[in-house]
């Protein structure tokens, strides 16, 4: 893999890198484990059925499919979210549901981050931006 391909790759999931580069954080820091590890696979577990998801839609020719996957996958995925938040809260203690929150929070803050600074627009007919 080339060096530029890598880079991109490395911000393109930067969210799932910042989740994973945590889990020191958490373990050195004595923080709760049950939370982190709950938030940490329902974020990565998600985040890769989305982009799984994402390619499906894309190799659709038919846009209210395209719509239709796309939509589908962003409800799942904010109900697998809280759910994780939850469960994560009611398995361990307010400390783990809290603790899954605030990982949940700084994951979707970078991937939204890296999504608006990645995308691309195309240029308006009549050539105004």
């Amino acid at each position: 893999m080339t060096a530029p391909r890598q880079l991109d790759l490395l911000v393109r999931y930067l969210d799932v890198t910042v989740v994973l580069a945590a889990a020191p954080v958490f373990v050195l820091g004595d923080l709760p484990l049950t939370g982190y590890l709950i938030a940490a696979v329902a974020w990565v577990g998600t985040r890769y059925v989305a982009a799984l998801a994402q390619r499906r839609a894309m190799a659709s020719a038919n846009p209210g499919r395209q719509a239709a996957i796309l939509l589908a996958t962003m409800m799942a995925r904010v109900f697998v979210i809280v759910a994780a938040i939850l469960i994560a809260r009611f398995a361990g203690n307010t400390d783990d549901g809290i603790a899954a929150a605030a990982l949940m929070l700084v994951a979707f803050t970078v991937q939204l981050l890296v999504s608006i600074s990645l995308r691309t627009y195309a240029p308006r007919p009549g050539g105004s931006p």
